[in-house]
């Protein structure tokens, strides 16, 4: 039915996540990286 684990996992995502809560999804991912790179490109120039 299923090759692997990660086929398996795709079908349940696509069976119970809408569209909406994918994009909150991304968008959080995208917030928390922009976070991350903010704080390292920032921790140097407020360390020191």
């Amino acid at each position: 039915m299923f090759d692997t684990l990660t086929d398996q996992i795709r079908a349940d995502e696509k069976a119970n996540v809408t569209n909406r809560e994918r994009m909150i999804r991304w968008l959080m991912v995208l917030l928390i990286t922009a976070l991350l790179f903010l704080g390292f490109y920032l921790l140097p120039h407020v360390g020191g």
